[in-house]
């Protein structure tokens, strides 16, 4: 029913100091600002529930001082290359099993595409993740540091994430860590879309993630996919690591 109700673009942001003033100018497709704090400002894409309460479809970081009222235009223009990051978890044959699903948009953004190829670009299912840590953060650290590199000739990469939404700002701002001691590099920023929802190309890809590591989850509890013996190394984060095909039939 939710969906149904009427969608709206937010910016937020926040000033420099305590006693700072923000300035605020409409132009032509949304607004810009001068004197707010980049690492505090987001575009937000969203609805108001049945409940009164907003929730959250899709939100991205600013970081510029013009701001596209258009969720998908300022993402086609902020970042170089788009990748989804999710992770699913249950339990599978009395073991603790945390599946890892990774898309990627292989070519280039560019404003105005009518339309993104989006490929998996891996999968990795996980045995007795560490209970203190969230699965989805692990899932990050593989993305990030197995399959993700700066881009030739600068740029940014766009990580778009379901999880940990209100720690983003400090993750992308770089003033903590995303998991343990290992901070986001210089040339990536995690943006929040929900996988349940419509309407952003954030949301495509992580909708796409949500159902390849469910769909890896169901094929384990039912044996129409078996783990090898062999693993990579252990690690604090699981007992054992293994990189699936991509194509598993």
């Amino acid at each position: 029913k939710d969906e149904k109700l009427d969608r709206d673009t937010w910016v937020y942001f926040r000033g420099q100091g305590v006693a700072d003033t923000v300035e605020l100018k409409f132009v032509a497709g949304g607004v810009s600002m001068e004197g707010a704090a980049q690492e505090h400002t987001r575009l937000e894409f969203s609805y108001e529930k049945l409940s009164g309460k907003t929730k959250a479809i899709a939100t991205a970081p600013l970081g510029e001082e013009v701001v596209d009222w258009d969720f998908d235009a300022h993402v086609l223009r902020r970042y170089r290359y788009l990748c989804g990051v999710d992770t699913n978890y249950g339990e599978v044959n009395g073991q603790r099993v945390a599946v890892t699903a990774i898309y990627h948009c292989p070519d280039r953004l560019q404003l105005g595409a009518s339309a993104i190829r989006w490929e998996p670009l891996a999968v990795y299912v996980m045995l007795e993740p560490a209970q203190s840590v969230n699965p989805e953060l692990i899932g990050w650290h593989l993305a990030l540091s197995k399959h993700l590199r700066k881009p030739e000739g600068g740029g940014l990469v766009g990580v778009v994430v379901d999880s940990e939404a209100g720690r983003l700002a400090a993750i992308n701002s770089h003033s903590e860590p995303y998991l343990q001691a290992h901070y986001l590099p210089s040339y990536a920023e995690l943006l929040y879309a929900s996988a349940d929802k419509t309407g952003t190309i954030a949301n495509q890809v992580i909708r796409y993630c949500d159902s390849a590591a469910n769909q890896v989850l169901a094929a384990l509890r039912d044996g129409r996919v078996s783990l090898p013996c062999s693993s990579e190394a252990q690690s604090d984060l699981y007992q054992r690591r293994i990189m699936l095909p991509l194509k598993l039939g």
